[in-house]
């Protein structure tokens, strides 16, 4: 994969959510605002800290963003 995203594992990985989350928003700002990947990144990361609500809000913009992605229709 790329570096930002091995980045994005290693908070994912050592339990650190909400730094990924924080990760995956700014990957998705910073990159192609078409492309649900970090939305799904981010929802997933989400999730794992208990943010229900938030997940739930960025994986349908994610969906929103692609409805046949099977990663966008798994976060939601």
């Amino acid at each position: 994969m790329s570096p930002k995203y091995d980045e994005y594992r290693a908070l994912f990985k050592k339990g650190r959510y909400i730094e990924a989350a924080g990760f995956a928003e700014t990957a998705y700002l910073e990159e192609n605002r078409n492309n649900p990947f970090w939305l799904t990144r981010q929802a997933a990361a989400l999730i794992r800290a208990r943010k229900y609500k938030e997940s739930l809000e960025v994986a349908e913009q994610a969906l929103s963003l692609k409805p046949s992605n099977p990663y966008s229709v798994e976060s939601c």
